[in-house]
């Protein structure tokens, strides 16, 4: 176990630069939380279209007692149409949020395809000539073991002493400052292979498509969706006031508390979508250290650090909204990892804490989207039976519609339970994997329960969190009878986060002492156990803000 770790060689417990790959990547575990925000809150506005431009409710729990097939003696003697109508009533939202998904990430994708062009028609780049310039930059990309075509790029700025790497798929371009080809390279030749290393260690981690895709989501789809949430919260609001006019009137009292409703809505969005570029910035700090440690495990760090260290003389000047809100670590807080690479494995209570929060209102939104589509097969099934029962449709026909729906829904729930499992697991338990990580390199064999216990209580306080700023039944103002709810589901999700941390810290302990690599050892079985014990973690926190009120003031 863990505490048979001080008969290892003193070689084993020193953590090198590419002893750091050796374990997964912290910017991809971010860069998964970005998707899931992003697929949450298109789904989120995707109900809310149908839901603020039709007569339902504002989700399709609401649109449950609307269904008449319940009804049988009604059902019985209605005409095709009533089914058609309430087969509508869920097919509607279900296709509205499939069609909105496809249009935010399709636009993302296209801005995504165009950026690299875009890039160099703003920044004026042309394309570097100089036979002795390329074959310095090819010796070093050769160094990096980058084997593709990278074309390069330089400007007329001669002051210009950075570089940059971006691209569109396998299309690759390095942009160079004029300053730093010709003057760093001839003067500081050593600096200058520094710099170009750390670029190219981007593309070795794979960084370029992650953050490229993740900032072309915050251009014009992030203002599509803004844009889409405030246009629907007005129309919802106006077509409300303009229909109690016309048939009772409206007082002063109701129309402040539509007001303040579908404020609360819009605030909702913009918070979440505040959260994509809280996300968006801890992915590009994260990528900016393992670009560091990359370029650091190819040649000497001290050049490096030397760069960094005087970078940050110059940066303590620099505005205090920028150091502390910019996307860009701050060159100490670089030059300190390139010290220690074992900091980089420090459990990050902040992340997990937005990892839960981000979770949860992707599960809530993918709650409500499942609802809709068993609805839907139910209300398919019910009228089958009813159509059945009065002649309209034969056996066959109707034993083929049921199975067949059912078992394409069952298909269908359990591969997306199944792969969030899984997506989920490897986001989750990356944190856990910090604290071995780090007991394997420094000794401290005490540190793993207290850790484990932060870790365990932000998450849970994650999961309230998602809950407070989006309720599930409604989309609606927190009412303050559900607050009954938080401690019932802190007390199981945070007990539920213990012993699965717990689980997998002591597994995963015995993998790392016999010289296993994280994540990649465990077996199958393992990982389809873990996953699928925080779905059940998470779907339990969603059904009990609920239950636990019901239960309390029925």
């Amino acid at each position: 176990m863990f505490w048979e770790r001080d008969n290892l060689d003193d070689d084993r417990n020193k953590l090198t630069y590419s002893n750091v790959f050796d374990y997964p990547l912290e910017t991809d575990s971010i860069f998964r939380i970005f998707l899931f925000a992003l697929v949450s809150i298109t789904v989120i506005i995707g109900n809310y279209i149908p839901s603020f431009l039709t007569d339902t409710g504002s989700s399709p729990l609401a649109i449950f007692p609307v269904t008449e097939f319940y009804d049988v003696d009604k059902v019985f003697s209605s005409p095709p149409e009533e089914f058609f109508r309430n087969v509508m009533l869920f097919l509607r939202p279900i296709t509205i949020q499939i069609l909105y998904m496809i249009l935010i990430f399709g636009i993302s994708f296209a801005i995504y395809k165009k950026r690299p062009a875009g890039i160099i028609k703003k920044n004026d780049l042309k394309e570097i000539n100089d036979r002795e310039a390329v074959e310095a930059l090819d010796n070093i990309r050769s160094k990096a073991g980058l084997s593709g075509k990278i074309f390069y790029y330089t400007n007329n700025k001669i002051l210009d002493f950075s570089a940059q790497v971006f691209g569109a798929g396998k299309n690759l371009y390095l942009r160079a400052g004029k300053g730093l080809m010709i003057i760093i390279r001839k003067k500081n030749f050593d600096l200058f292979e520094s710099i170009l290393l750390h670029e190219f260690a981007h593309i070795k981690n794979r960084d370029i498509s992650k953050t490229y895709f993740a900032e072309s989501v915050l251009k014009i789809p992030f203002l599509i969706t803004l844009l889409t949430s405030v246009i629907l919260m007005f129309f919802a609001l106006t077509k409300s006031i303009i229909s109690r006019m016309i048939d009772t009137g409206i007082s002063f009292g109701v129309l402040f508390e539509k007001i303040l409703v579908y404020l609360n809505l819009f605030g909702q969005i913009t918070i979440l979508l505040m959260l994509l570029f809280l996300i968006f910035r801890m992915l590009i700090r994260s990528r900016e250290y393992y670009a560091d440690l990359r370029a650091a495990s190819w040649k000497s760090a001290e050049f490096l650090k030397i760069h960094l260290d005087k970078n940050y003389e110059k940066e303590a000047a620099e505005n205090f909204t920028e150091r502390i809100f910019g996307y860009h670590p701050s060159s100490g807080n670089r030059s300190e990892i390139l010290s220690d690479p074992i900091k980089i494995f420090k459990p990050s209570y902040k992340r997990i804490y937005i990892d839960t929060l981000v979770s949860y209102i992707f599960f809530s939104g993918a709650f409500i989207y499942g609802i809709s589509f068993l609805l839907l097969v139910f209300t398919i099934t019910g009228y089958s039976m009813l159509y059945l029962l009065k002649g309209m449709i034969d056996e066959v026909v109707h034993l083929t519609l049921v199975y067949t729906e059912m078992i394409f829904a069952s298909v269908c729930m359990l591969l997306f339970l199944f792969l969030c499992g899984i997506l989920m697991r490897k986001t989750f338990f990356f944190q856990t994997e910090k604290i071995l990580i780090t007991q394997k390199y420094k000794k401290d064999p005490k540190a793993f329960f207290p850790e484990i216990m932060k870790l365990s209580l932000f998450s849970s306080l994650g999961i309230i969190s998602g809950f407070m700023l989006l309720p599930l039944y409604g989309f609606n103002v927190l009412y303050l009878k559900n607050l009954i709810s938080i401690p019932f589901v802190f007390a199981i999700t945070f007990t539920g986060f213990v012993l699965l941390n717990l689980f997998h810290y002591f597994w995963m302990d015995h993998k790392i002492t016999n010289e296993y690599k994280v994540d990649y050892s465990v077996p199958v079985v393992l990982r389809i156990f873990e996953g699928a014990a925080i779905v059940i973690i998470f779907l339990s926190a969603i059904l009990s803000f609920q239950f636990f009120s019901v239960l309390i003031f029925n």
